[in-house]
């Protein structure tokens, strides 16, 4: 889904939907970037977050657009390279999560935590 909305909606990082409905859509602002493009950013952005629930049969009682540091590409990158790059067997898990915009190690061993 993001790897498509990448493509749709520049600058778009993920998006989460509540117990109640509401739908926050992340959007990676580019620096130097004017207010109009930010605009159709969101706009681009929104419209393909919306659309992608309907199709799964939600609908969003209403949408936030929350500025984050880091893009969906870049968060999936550093998640890659960790995994390609991890030799120590604590670390038992990587993931991407777009509600705070942080790539999470997971490390199996309490000790090391």
């Amino acid at each position: 889904f993001l790897h498509a909305a990448q493509g749709e909606a520049s600058g778009f990082a993920g998006h989460s939907v509540d117990d109640a409905g509401n739908l926050t859509i992340m959007v990676r602002e580019a620096a130097g970037e004017t207010q109009s493009a930010r605009e159709r950013a969101q706009h681009a952005a929104t419209d393909f977050a919306r659309r992608h629930l309907a199709s799964m049969g939600g609908r969003a009682r209403s949408v936030t657009i929350r500025p984050v540091r880091y893009s969906y590409p870049e968060l999936m990158a550093w998640r890659s390279a960790l995994e390609d790059e991890s030799t120590f067997p604590a670390m038992t898990m990587f993931d991407v999560d777009e509600a705070s915009n942080q790539v999470w190690v997971g490390v199996g061993d309490e000790r090391l935590r």
